[in-house]
């Protein structure tokens, strides 16, 4: 597998080797202002100095970034439902510890929490969550739609049989 790192290697490579306005670029893998700068050749735990701010910032060890997977879920399915909306807090929510900052309140749940989130951020960023929240809707109707038709497919190959709308509606849930 090549890695964007090792293809603009080979990139720089090749223009090094012959006479191109790449040359002079400032986007080469071996500068470290370059956006392309190979990022594995950074030791753990150096600071970064921010220029605007009074801040450094540092390589971690380990990422931080969770890793997070959408099931698919019925909107009728109160158990679901709520995993659903604890995902998409932990996704678009603020938070360094999710038992402290993602802790709902007595008797709130986590679509409750979610509309209270959605309600309190900056209009262009709502508009932007909901159209995510949009593709991944389109993302999951079409993988429903596609099991239903491979599960049509099979069962024709299979058994000369067309599904009855009550396995294609089955199969939607």
């Amino acid at each position: 597998m090549i890695t964007n790192y090792d293809f603009f290697r080979e990139l720089t490579h090749e223009a090094n080797n012959r006479n191109s306005p790449f040359n002079d670029s400032p986007y080469q893998i071996d500068n470290e202002e370059s956006p392309f700068y190979d990022q594995r050749k950074i030791r753990k735990n150096k600071l970064f100095p921010i220029q605007t701010e009074n801040i450094k910032i540092k390589k971690r060890g380990r990422q931080k970034v969770p890793k997070l997977f959408w099931p698919s879920f019925s909107p009728g399915n109160a158990t679901e439902r709520e995993d659903y909306h604890r995902r998409l807090l932990m996704l678009f929510k603020p938070w360094r510890n999710e038992s402290a900052d993602l802790k709902l309140k007595i008797d709130e749940d986590y679509e409750t929490n979610w509309s209270e989130f959605l309600s309190t951020i900056c209009p262009i960023a709502k508009a932007d969550i909901l159209c995510y929240m949009g593709f991944l809707e389109n993302l999951r109707n079409d993988e429903t739609e596609i099991r239903i038709r491979r599960k049509k497919l099979l069962a024709k190959a299979n058994y000369g049989e067309e599904l009855s709308d009550e396995e294609n509606e089955e199969e939607k849930s």
